[in-house]
């Protein structure tokens, strides 16, 4: 979970938003879908300068990089995807399949 304290967060908070407004500055306006990729390069980016240890790559910190990407995936997909799919299916019905 992204739950961290706010003292913790004052100085991230600060270069995270400085990031996002360079990430989105990045994206040219007749190519909107180079935000995808732009994202994926800055995430890849960050994973591996937080996570590779000055040693190396070894299985537990690559098994510790994707765990974090998984939460991360997971924690959207349950705070955003999750409630957008239920207010679709209260207003155009849920498929044969998953009615109860």
């Amino acid at each position: 979970m992204p739950y961290v304290k706010k003292e913790l967060r004052v100085g991230v908070d600060l270069e995270i938003e400085k990031l996002v407004e360079v990430v989105l500055a990045a994206v040219p306006e007749d190519k909107p879908e180079a935000l995808d990729g732009i994202a994926n390069y800055v995430v890849s980016r960050l994973v591996n300068g937080v996570f590779k240890p000055s040693t190396g790559w070894r299985y537990h910190s690559m098994a510790h990089a994707v765990g974090c990407l998984e939460a991360v995936k997971l924690e959207m997909y349950r705070r955003l995807c999750g409630p957008y799919e239920d207010k679709a299916i209260s207003e155009n019905g849920d498929i044969n399949e998953y009615k109860s």
